[in-house]
Formats: C-alpha cells, structure tokens, sequence
C-alpha cells in the first residue's frame, strides 16, 4: 500500500470542502444552474461555480478553515440557508478531527492511503447528493440568505440548531407565542474517518407549518 503525508491529506479534505460547498449552492439554488460547469471530484461528476469571483471566496474560505484546523480552533463548519417557509443547516462537525502540527505535515502516515480517502469522500458526497435531492424546493425556487459559520473552542454559537444527534428523527417545535410549529429533521451522512482526518456530516430541516 502505498503511504501518503498529512499535507496530501489535508488537499483532499480542501477539495472536498469545496465540492460540498458547490453541491449545495448547485442543488439549491444558491446561483443560476448556468454558473455551473461539471468537473471530476473523487470520481463523481458534480457541479463547480465557474464565476472566478465565487471560486475565489471558495477558496479564502477554505484556507482559513485549514488554518483554525491546524492549530485545534475549528469545531464545526456550517452552511445554512433560509427562506420564509424553510431553513436549512448543512453541517460538518469536527470536533473529532486530530490537529497535527505543521512541523508534521510532509510526514507519511501509517496504513493510510489516498485511495482509502477518495472512496470515503465518494460514498460520503453520493450519499449527500441522494439525500438534498429528496428535499422539497424552496419557496419560489430560491432561497434568499446564506450564511457560512464557523464554530470554534470556546465559542459558543446562539443558533437553533439540532446538534450532536446521530440518528434521524422529527422534531416538531413552538415558537414564543405557541402559534407557529416547526417540523425539523435531521439526516446524518457516512461518517469520513481516514488518519486525522475525522468528521461526521447531516443535514437539518425545518418546516414552517400552521
């Protein structure tokens, strides 16, 4: 088996990130379908925002995601988006991701190849492009804010989100006057586990209902 280093690691977790990221704005509607372009990403063909202005955002992001990874900061990386009737939280929860020191990163890593990590990713994003295809469509086709947050140790995020649940299940939720019911589920994903890089992933639902 060949070996790889926690910095060839690390690249395809980037390319991952991004890839996530370009499914959801693809799939939901976050640009016009016609920004998109197809390209190969862990042997799937998925959507890649063409805009150099989007790719380059993409690209920040991720890069300071890395940097708060490396030095143990970075707790969870959520994406979420809102619209009257709906929300929705796409989260990656990495809490268990193990932080290695950059003096480290040229290193090889013991029984741990690129190979093993390209099919996890690609069962982890098949699962996930199954999944948002099933969700019903927003109002009017789009959602009109998106957020990217950012959890880190010793922040603590005021947000109403379903956290820490492995399993899917249905919520139904009052708001301050009793009126108003919300229905949340919650759908995990296959857990990625390959060397340091650890990380679960779900997605959240809430369903406005009278």
């Amino acid at each position: 088996m060949q070996q790889t280093t926690v910095r060839e690691l690390l690249a395809c977790f980037k390319q991952y990130i991004i890839t996530w990221l370009n499914i959801i704005a693809y799939e939901r509607g976050v640009y016009p379908k016609t920004a998109f372009e197809e390209r190969n990403s862990f042997n799937l063909r998925v959507p890649y925002n063409r805009h150099p202005s989007v790719q380059e955002w993409q690209l920040e992001l991720v890069q300071d995601l890395l940097n708060d990874l490396t030095l143990g900061h970075l707790m969870a990386l959520r994406l979420i988006l809102a619209a009257d009737n709906a929300s929705e939280c796409y989260t990656l929860d990495l809490r268990e991701f193990r932080t290695i020191k950059p003096d480290f990163h040229d290193k090889e890593i013991v029984d741990v190849c690129i190979d093993d990590m390209v099919d996890q990713y690609r069962a982890n994003l098949s699962a996930f492009i199954s999944q948002i295809r099933t969700l019903r469509p927003p109002l009017d086709g789009i959602f009109p804010t998106m957020e990217v947050t950012a959890e880190t140790k010793g922040l603590t995020l005021k947000e109403d989100w379903i956290l820490d649940k492995r399993n899917e299940y249905i919520q139904e939720n009052d708001n301050d006057n009793g009126n108003i019911k919300s229905m949340s589920s919650l759908r995990p994903l296959p857990i990625v586990e390959c060397g340091p890089i650890v990380f679960y992933s779900s997605i959240e639902i809430k369903q406005a209902s009278k």
